[in-house]
């Protein structure tokens, strides 16, 4: 038999803890700050992206030893002497770009410089066949300038007398540019003189 008591059962004891002050919780720490050179140095370390195409970047098109005097070869040294380079992709999409002073490349590894000496003789020689045609023309305008008579023809003689000036001068850069390439992918002096149609020719 059990016996339950009636008395009203004492409460639980408590224990009381006074207001603690909790530590603040952990921050991440913050990033570095860049003194003004790094940041200087940084920026100017950024370099320009290649271009990107079918996902993939565009390498640089060289030319071709298997078929020197092809229509790609031809287009790669049009775009090399006019200070660009052409980028290839493997799809066949091409994009022609200027070429970046500081990280030009020669268009063909050196062995393969003989393959394309008389392609770049080739360019040498057409771009003297222009400078001497311009001089032809100038020679013609100096010519036609006696007869000139009243003030307009003496207008017109004096205009074309400077278009002729820009031609020659275009044209004599363009002559070195084609002389600067070749130099550049070892083609001898003597054949570059022989193929711009001039004894001697000063170092570019």
């Amino acid at each position: 038999m059990t016996v339950l008591d009636d008395a009203p059962a004492s409460p639980a004891p408590t224990l009381e803890i006074g207001a603690v002050e909790l530590p603040p919780a952990p921050q991440p720490p913050a990033p570095p700050v860049a003194s003004e050179q790094g940041a200087e140095g940084a920026a100017w370390s950024t370099r320009p992206e290649e271009p990107v195409h079918c996902g993939r970047p565009m390498a640089v098109r060289h030319l071709d030893p298997l078929v020197p005097d092809s229509r790609a070869n031809r287009a790669v040294l049009e775009a090399a002497l006019a200070g660009e380079r052409v980028h290839a992709c493997p799809c066949g999409y091409l994009l022609t770009l200027p070429a970046d002073p500081g990280r030009t490349e020669p268009l063909c590894a050196p062995h393969e410089r003989p393959v394309f000496t008389e392609l770049l003789l080739q360019r040498v020689h057409a771009a003297a066949g222009v400078v001497e045609s311009v001089l032809w023309a100038c020679d013609q305008l100096t010519t036609q300038e006696g007869a000139a008579g009243d003030r307009t023809e003496q207008w017109l003689a004096e205009a074309d007398r400077e278009s002729a000036a820009w031609a020659v001068d275009t044209a004599e850069l363009d002559l070195e540019a084609a002389v600067r390439l070749a130099a550049e992918h070892g083609v001898p002096a003597e054949q570059l003189a022989e193929a711009a149609g001039r004894k001697t020719l000063q170092a570019a």
